[in-house]
This record gives C-alpha cells, sequence and structure tokens, in this order.
C-alpha cells in the first residue's frame, strides 16, 4: 500500500460508514483528510493507513470556512455526515451538503454517499416495509485506486 498524491477530503469519516470508507480509501492507496467536529475521538482511524496517510482536521460542517478549508487541494470529496437530532437535520443533511458541494473543486471526483436516518415517528399502524433496493455500487467504488 503506498501513498498517492491524490487527495480526497471525507466528511463524517469517524461515523461508523465513515470508517468503512476511509479504511477502504486507505488500502486503494488514497491520501485522506478525515473532516471531523472532534479529531481528538476519531484517531483510532490512523492506524487503517500507512504512516502520514490519514490526516484528522477539525472541521464544523454548518460552517462554510471550516468546509472550504477542509476541502483546499482534494482531488476527491465524499459526504458521510449524518445525524439523529431532529433540532440539527436541516443543519446537517442540506446546509451542510450545500456547503460541501458549493466549496467542492470542480475537477473533485464527487462521492454523495449519504445514509439518512430513518425519521423516529410514532404511528398507529406498523410502517409497510420497503420494497427491496436494487444492488447499487459502494461509495468507494466511485474512487479507484490514484
Amino acid at each position: 500500500m503506498t501513498a498517492s498524491s491524490r487527495l480526497v477530503t471525507v466528511f463524517g469519516g469517524s461515523g461508523f460508514i465513515g470508517g468503512q470508507a476511509v479504511r477502504e480509501l486507505a488500502r486503494l492507496g488514497w491520501r485522506i483528510r478525515v473532516a471531523v467536529r472532534k479529531p481528538n475521538t476519531a484517531h483510532d482511524l490512523r492506524p487503517l493507513g500507512d504512516v502520514g496517510q490519514i490526516q484528522l482536521m477539525r472541521c464544523d460542517v454548518t460552517r462554510q470556512a471550516d468546509v472550504e478549508a477542509a476541502l483546499r487541494g482534494a482531488d476527491a470529496v465524499v459526504n458521510l455526515v449524518g445525524t439523529f437530532n431532529t433540532r440539527r437535520f436541516q443543519a446537517m443533511h442540506v446546509d451542510a451538503a450545500r456547503y460541501i458541494a458549493e466549496a467542492a473543486p470542480p475537477t473533485a471526483s464527487r462521492g454523495w454517499c449519504r445514509s439518512l436516518p430513518t425519521a423516529r415517528t410514532p404511528t398507529r399502524h406498523p410502517p409497510t416495509p420497503a420494497p427491496r433496493p436494487r444492488r447499487r455500487r459502494s461509495c468507494v467504488s466511485m474512487f479507484p485506486a490514484p
């Protein structure tokens, strides 16, 4: 596994799905900048790659200046930010996604692999089962080895 000169910024990389995406991107040889709210809680990501391959960066995705700084020099972008907090839903799933899309360099590969939490509203009737989704490419498969 050799570090490449290509850089991907992963937003939400410290979550369960994000951690798996970071692991696979590291295996493919990407340099990875993981933009997280609290870098001191994401140190378990660093051993997933070679020395220096994975960089943690403090980023509040609800602040456009933080998002722009996280994307500086990136060749690819992955947005895996999510929240179950209904009060922050708009800020995290709409506003932050817009900031990321607007700040992404026009030449950057983009991976909008979003895992939206299910609504947790009480109902009188059990929900009807959703149709089985068609198999899709994984988020990481959109980013071949550099």
